[in-house]
């Protein structure tokens, strides 16, 4: 059917994963023009005409043209469909875009500070050259948006997490891996954002939380080898970020050996030939000074083993105390090498 020579009739082809179907715009024409005010091909539209006819929430304006336009504060998109809507140029601060499907839009050039984004699709947007310093994007989706050259300051807002993240534990399969990646890649996409705007803190914030998503994906995967040594990570190194917890291992890891020396056939002194060793009841009948002198020089022993320093004051005595001494040394190279790392990573 024709459209009527009054009605817009404009019709946005939808291009996105998820088809969605398009829509013709029933919407009155715009005095002496071809489309209405929505749809009509110019910049920087009088907002008194968008006033006059106001988008109602929730619903469908798919490429509507707004480049330039003055939108300040406009509530009139909550809920509603702007997908490949060009807003290039156009003054949006705090408008109000929550839950908006803005899914390849185009933002270039925008202010949009102190905009709201919340719970909106902004899929395949384009946000380049955009000001959004202050705006809120909580649980938006964000799969393949470009931020390029925009700028944001320590008020933009993109959650916690992002909508990936969240009930990632009830899908499974290739919708498992499809969510996954998203919030992945959206990860990372904030990591290099905020890179960019000299925000080292909150980039490290998202470097963690991609980090934590790859381990818990690992696990629901039943990628156990890769979740394993992701968890390794997480704790002895949190993910390459923390000195403090390479340094607590490595102790703990000295400690424990230096408990364990002696309840192997012990650890000898060559120069006296005295042996220190004792069996789980021993302990219980030795003085405080005894036990003392006994666990000093084991802790003594742990750590020279754990830096490989080899006095060769006290030898470690049977198959069981020279396989401990061996793993140790081992292990305290490998932590002595992340320390230096972490330590170069974040200094």
């Amino acid at each position: 059917m024709a459209t009527p020579a009054d009605r817009c009739g404009y019709e946005q082809p939808v291009i996105t994963r998820e088809n969605v179907g398009a829509v013709c715009c029933w919407r009155p024409v715009w005095t002496g023009r071809e489309h209405c005010i929505w749809h009509a091909d110019e910049d920087e539209k009088p907002r008194a005409a968008f006033e006059a006819h106001p988008a109602e929430h929730g619903e469908r304006l798919d490429g509507a043209v707004l480049r330039g336009a003055f939108l300040t504060g406009a509530d009139w998109f909550v809920g509603g469909t702007l997908i490949g809507a060009d807003l290039s140029g156009a003054i949006l601060r705090n408008t109000d875009f929550t839950g908006t499907d803005v899914r390849r839009a185009n933002f270039r050039n925008a202010d949009a500070r102190g905009a709201v984004f919340d719970g909106a699709n902004v899929e395949d947007a384009e946000f380049v050259h955009t000001e959004v310093q202050g705006a809120s994007f909580e649980d938006a989706l964000f799969d393949r948006a470009v931020f390029r050259e925009a700028h944001v300051d320590r008020n933009t807002r993109f959650g916690d997490r992002v909508a990936y993240d969240d009930g990632l534990e009830a899908v499974e399969g290739e919708a498992l891996v499809v969510t996954a990646e998203a919030g992945i890649w959206t990860y990372k996409e904030l990591q290099r954002l905020f890179g960019e705007n000299a925000l080292p803190e909150v980039e490290r914030r998202y470097y963690l939380r991609e980090k934590d998503l790859r381990r818990r994906v690992a696990w629901l995967s039943g990628h156990y080898g890769r979740a394993v040594r992701l968890e390794a990570a997480r704790w002895v190194t949190h993910y390459g970020t923390s000195p403090s917890r390479v340094v607590v291992t490595s102790l703990v890891l000295i400690v424990a050996c230096a408990l364990l020396y002696p309840f192997t056939d012990g650890i000898r002194e060559p120069a006296t030939g005295t042996v220190i060793a004792y069996g789980p009841a021993d302990p219980i009948g030795m003085t405080l000074g005894e036990l003392f002198a006994t666990l000093f020089t084991s802790l003594y022993f742990s750590v020279i083993t754990f830096g490989t320093l080899g006095y060769g004051d006290i030898q470690p005595v049977g198959t069981a105390a020279r396989a401990l001494a061996s793993v140790e040394s081992l292990l305290g190279a490998l932590l002595l090498a992340l320390l230096v790392y972490v330590l170069t990573r974040t200094l």
